[in-house]
């Protein structure tokens, strides 16, 4: 008699409490797993269309000066037209930072960054001076 209570029961199918909590636990950590993937992507791409929009802006800065056929002074420094985040400045790059340069050529460089965080520059371009008017390089 014991015995066949004993198939009936085994005969039944079914998963057992211990089987749906080691399937719940791998069901979180795969979900858990693709938000971190998203969070970092999503990051990622907001950096870049920041690093984007100081680019164009940059761009824009220089085509105004050049068309100006005036630079601002090293060390100016101010927020970029149509944006409330992003910062410029013009600083001096020191003698021994610089690639061999002949002493009347001088290097100055422009930066753009946040004006929450200072020390993350998006992009920058070097001018040299000689004198007559500046050459930007892109970097």
């Amino acid at each position: 008699m014991k015995s066949r209570r004993y198939s009936k029961l085994r005969s039944r199918s079914g998963l057992t409490l211990v089987e749906v909590v080691a399937g719940i636990a791998l069901l979180s950590t795969l979900l858990v797993s693709i938000l971190m993937s998203y969070g970092a992507h999503a990051g990622q791409i907001r950096a870049a269309r920041q690093r984007m929009q100081a680019i164009k802006a940059a761009d824009q800065l220089l085509s105004n000066w050049m068309a100006q056929g005036d630079l601002p002074a090293v060390g100016d420094q101010d927020m970029l037209p149509g944006s409330d985040e992003l910062v410029w400045r013009m600083v001096a790059v020191p003698r021994d930072k610089r690639v061999s340069l002949p002493n009347e050529v001088g290097l100055i460089r422009l930066e753009v960054y946040q004006r929450s965080n200072r020390q993350n520059v998006l992009t920058s371009v070097d001018l040299f001076t000689s004198g007559a008017k500046p050459t930007g390089v892109m970097l």
